[in-house]
């Protein structure tokens, strides 16, 4: 009788016991479905973002694109402009040079109509000139 009344008392305590168990499984089952539920609802969000974000990564990537392709244009332009600025240098070069021929000629024949000149006003006197080969041009 007394193992009876203990074996009772050790069925009572594992029904106890199972009946914890099954609260604990339970709360845990309303955990994980909870936790499941907020992972479905953050991979729909996930999903409608990058639904989203789709077009905008082609219209970055094509703005990207014509970003590139203007600076090529730039470039381009910024080369022929450099290499237009290049000769009007040069031009300008040549032409101060021209000027500066032009000049001396002048001014050698200048003196040379003053020399011939005096010359000419002096005719008993004789003359002798001494010019540099360069001024036969």
């Amino acid at each position: 009788e007394d193992e009876a009344q203990e074996n009772k008392i050790k069925m009572k305590m594992v029904e106890k016991n199972m009946e914890q168990q099954k609260e604990n499984m339970e709360h845990f089952k309303s955990l994980k479905i909870e936790a499941e539920n907020k992972y479905d609802a953050i991979k729909q969000k996930i999903n409608q973002l990058s639904e989203l974000a789709d077009p905008l990564k082609d219209e970055l990537n094509l703005a990207d694109s014509e970003v590139d392709n203007q600076k090529r244009g730039k470039q381009h332009y910024e080369d022929k402009q450099k290499e237009h600025l290049d000769t009007l240098n040069k031009k300008k070069r040549e032409l101060d040079m021209k000027e500066k021929e032009l000049e001396d000629m002048v001014n050698r024949r200048i003196a040379v109509d003053m020399i011939l000149k005096m010359a000419d006003s002096q005719r008993f006197r004789q003359f002798i000139l001494l010019t540099p080969q360069s001024m036969s041009k």
